[in-house]
């Protein structure tokens, strides 16, 4: 089971607290870029997600943008094999 990013972010803002010096402010960093990179990735993933939904984008893009959406997601192709 992998650890949700969310947990690892608290983690790693704990930890860094803990420790002084180079170390803490380099986990501190690393906590604030994870979390930076993880808004990204969940907007991309809303904008993405909006070619899938017919009272979206769906209707307005063809079936192999549709399935590159879904390959961008992690899914399976459904509407074209290439």
């Amino acid at each position: 089971m992998r650890t949700s990013t969310e947990t690892l972010i608290k983690a790693m803002r704990i930890v860094s607290e803990g420790n002084d010096g180079v170390v803490s402010v380099a986990i501190a960093e690393a906590a604030q870029r994870l979390e930076e990179q993880q808004e990204c990735i969940k907007r991309m993933e809303s904008f993405i997600n909006r070619f899938l939904d017919p009272e979206d984008l769906g209707y307005t893009v063809n079936n192999y943008v549709r399935d590159d959406a879904r390959e961008a997601l992690g899914r399976e192709r459904v509407e074209s094999k290439l």
